[in-house]
């Protein structure tokens, strides 16, 4: 079972581990610059929460399989054990 693991002292809240989340919101949504989910209705594993990204659905990163938002993380914060 994979989990993510984000330092918040290193992270840029950058947002494009949501951008690219299999789980996350619509790329419209983020590419207009809507990069937070404080009012806990939008379906997503990560949002950028007071410049953070922070696991909001640990139980959807557990079923990913594509890692990706490791991968587009330009500081290193996020990364996912397995």
């Amino acid at each position: 079972m994979a989990r993510v693991k984000i330092e918040t002292k290193i992270c840029q809240g950058c947002g494009n581990c949501v951008a690219v989340c299999t789980f996350g919101i619509e790329r419209r949504l983020y590419e207009s610059g809507f990069t937070s989910c404080q009012d806990g209705n939008i379906d997503q594993a990560i949002c950028v929460i007071n410049g953070v990204a922070c696991v909001v659905k640990p139980e959807l990163c557990s079923k990913c399989k594509y890692r990706d938002c490791e991968k587009v993380c330009p500081s290193g914060a996020l990364k996912i054990e397995v």
